[in-house]
């Protein structure tokens, strides 16, 4: 649920862009059939893998109980 909320952030759909527009290159190439959703998965692992920091749960958890109120 982080990720997600991370990759809907500013920051988080910027990373989103880079990755994915080099990435859907590559699988245009390698799955000409589904290259989308090879895309996709790619770049979203690729995010969470060298970009994404889980943020401190305590923090995390009263920011959105923040939101919902």
């Amino acid at each position: 649920m982080a990720l997600q909320e991370f990759l809907r952030s500013a920051a988080g759909r910027e990373a989103y862009e880079q990755a994915f527009s080099v990435l859907l290159e590559l699988h245009k190439r390698t799955d000409p059939h589904c290259s989308r959703e090879a895309a996709h998965a790619a770049t979203v692992a690729r995010i969470e893998r060298e970009q994404f920091r889980f943020p401190d749960f305590g923090a995390w958890l009263l920011e959105r109980r923040v939101r919902a109120a």
